[in-house]
């Protein structure tokens, strides 16, 4: 299992997966990270103003715990890297949600949502320079172009 997943360095790595579909989308993966520095992120999307921060799958070294940014609304998930862990973050036009393991860790309610440029994978961008990679195993990406239901979450989870 996971033989086939993306190794990031903490140093350099990230992958661009292309322009974001557009909201309602959910976005996942499985990820194994240590926090060795700051504020590395999985998943990171910009919204129309190129803040690369509007929907963000990250992990934050001062509190050891998952965060998820929702347009630049940081919520503590309380839950620290356990080896391989599924993580969602859906997306719709007025909310974010986020699961670890299928399992809803809180939503945040966000008017005016638009996601329209880049999404990134193990790191996320800072004008022409990339900061706050990853350092870990990221596998099984998937991006979908609708907001997931807890339960479809927790099937994907369950059968990956």
């Amino acid at each position: 299992a996971n033989s086939g997943a993306f190794d990031f360095d903490g140093v350099d790595d990230r992958i661009e997966l292309g322009v974001v579909p557009p909201v309602p989308m959910t976005m996942m993966c499985n990820a194994d990270y240590s926090i060795d520095d700051g504020f590395p992120h999985l998943l990171s999307a910009e919204n129309s103003t190129g803040y690369d921060g509007a929907a963000v799958i990250q992990m934050n070294k001062n509190k050891g715990d998952t965060v998820a940014t929702a347009d630049g609304t940081n919520f503590i998930i309380g839950i620290p890297p356990q080896g391989f862990q599924h993580h969602a973050l859906v997306v719709k036009n007025d909310s974010f949600e986020y699961f670890i393991d299928g399992n809803s860790q809180g939503s945040v309610s966000q008017s005016g949502i638009a996601l329209t440029k880049t999404l990134r994978l193990g790191a996320r961008s800072a004008g022409a320079a990339a900061q706050n990679h990853m350092n870990g195993k990221i596998d099984d990406v998937r991006i979908y172009n609708t907001a997931l239901s807890q339960s479809q979450i927790s099937d994907i989870v369950s059968n990956t």
